[in-house]
Parts: C-alpha cells; sequence; structure tokens
C-alpha cells in the first residue's frame, strides 16, 4: 500500500519543478525585454537640485548692472546696421525656487549706415548719426537651479522703447537743417541666461543672451519731416526704415540684498 503514496509524491515533486523552471524562463524573458527597451546612449538630464539654506535668511532682492552689445534689425535695405553698446540695470525677485520675476531698464546706441538716397531725392549726401534707444521690460524667468549657486534660466518679457534719430549730418557744401525724430515701440523677447553666486546669497554674476521682435511702432522719426537748405529753401527728408527685431547680449554683476 505504500507504493502509491510514493508514486503520488514522486508526481508531485516532477510538476512543481516544470513550474519552477517556466518561472525563471519567464523572468529572464522580461529581462531581456526590458534591458531591449531602454534607451541606447541617451544622456540624461542634470538632476534638479534644491537650492541650499539661505546664509543670508532674509535675502529679498538682486540688484545688478549690465552691459554689452546689441543690435537693432530695420525693414528695408536702406540702413546697414552693426553692433552698438547697451548698458543699464535690474532688479530681480524670486517668487518661487523655480521662478524668478525681473524689472530691466536699458539704455544704448545703434550705429547706422545709410545708404546713398535713403533720405529721398535730396542733392546732398546725408549721414545718420548713431540712434539712441532707451528700452523698460519685464521679464519672466523659470529657472533651473544646478547646485553650488549655479542656475539656469529662461525668459520671456513685454517691452517699451523709446528711440531718438539725431539731426541727420550733411558733411558736404549743401547744408540741410531739420530737427531730432523720435520714435516709440513694443517689444516681445525670448532668452536665456546663466548665472552664479560666487559668495552665496552675496554676489551674483552671469551671462544672458536674448532676442526680441518689435510691434505698435510710431513716431515723428517713421514720418516724412522737412528740412530746409542753407538759402532757405524746403526739401523733405524721407522716414527712417522701422525696426522689426532686435538682438542682445548682456554681462550682469550685481548685489543680493
Amino acid at each position: 500500500m505504500a507504493l502509491p503514496s510514493s508514486r503520488a509524491a514522486l508526481a508531485g515533486f516532477m510538476a512543481g519543478s516544470v513550474l519552477f523552471v517556466r518561472a525563471q524562463s519567464g523572468r529572464a524573458q522580461t529581462d531581456r525585454h526590458s534591458q531591449k527597451d531602454e534607451p541606447v546612449g541617451a544622456a540624461p538630464l542634470p538632476p534638479y537640485v534644491e537650492p541650499p539654506p539661505r546664509a543670508n535668511p532674509n535675502r529679498h532682492l538682486a540688484l545688478t548692472a549690465v552691459g554689452g552689445i546689441w543690435e537693432h534689425q530695420f525693414s528695408g535695405d536702406r540702413f546697414r546696421t552693426k553692433p552698438g553698446p547697451v548698458w543699464g540695470v535690474s532688479a530681480r525677485i524670486e517668487p518661487q525656487p523655480f521662478l524668478a520675476v525681473r524689472a530691466r531698464v536699458l539704455f544704448g546706441r545703434q550705429p547706422v549706415v545709410a545708404d546713398a538716397g535713403a533720405f529721398g531725392p535730396t542733392t546732398v549726401d546725408v549721414v545718420q548719426p548713431m540712434l539712441e534707444v532707451m528700452q523698460l521690460s519685464m521679464l519672466v524667468e523659470p529657472q533651473w537651479h544646478l547646485g553650488d549657486g549655479a542656475t539656469l534660466y529662461g525668459a520671456a518679457s513685454f517691452g517699451w522703447a523709446r528711440g531718438v534719430a539725431p539731426e541727420p549730418e550733411t558733411p558736404g557744401a549743401g547744408r540741410l537743417r531739420s530737427s531730432d525724430r523720435e520714435f516709440v515701440m513694443l517689444t516681445y523677447e525670448i532668452g536665456a541666461g546663466a548665472c552664479y553666486e560666487p559668495v552665496p546669497d552675496w554676489l551674483t554674476v552671469g551671462l544672458y543672451f536674448g532676442a526680441s521682435i518689435a510691434g505698435s511702432r510710431s513716431g515723428r522719426a517713421l514720418e516724412t519731416t522737412q528740412a530746409f537748405t542753407a538759402d532757405g529753401h524746403r526739401t523733405w527728408l524721407s522716414p527712417i526704415p522701422r525696426v522689426t527685431g532686435l538682438g542682445l547680449a548682456l554681462f550682469e554683476i550685481g548685489i543680493i540684498l
């Protein structure tokens, strides 16, 4: 009577072994599939690092001085430009660890070269001095802390700018007298930058690159204006071309209050 029990035990042992082997085989296949699904050579993004506890717990505001170059673009081909100097100040606050808001004012000059006939059918050569431009902007800056005082950020801004085109010069014999002409415009900017705190919570330095488009332009500089020759005859000067865009690169250094 013991023989049937032995046969039953042997059959149960063999069935269990088969199930174990199948389970191990399925796990190995799953591991192989998961390895195939992993991207090859994909570089992981740098991890977001929570900013360390502030050495200055009362910090509220970063005041920075900025300087660099910018270049405005004009419609048509009557004006050719090259980079000009720009300088200014900005104030930056961080309402959230991942978000900053900045107010910025820039002052600068824009060199221009007017082609022959750019100011209309005058009988003298006309040279346009550098344009003087002032720009006010409000920037929203999502930011990414990299640790050790380093931060990357993007920027989107809305701004208002005012420019002055000084009285054109006539270096030849036939002098024309006119006047300074002004224009205003709105600017819409996107950009990116990086900043670093060599002295945490006290000193910051950074770089910023941006590009913008211009809209809603108006002013006397965009209209035909009268000019007078040396003997009192009246003539007309064509408007300056409209500004279509702007590119700029800035270096900043400031203190954290």
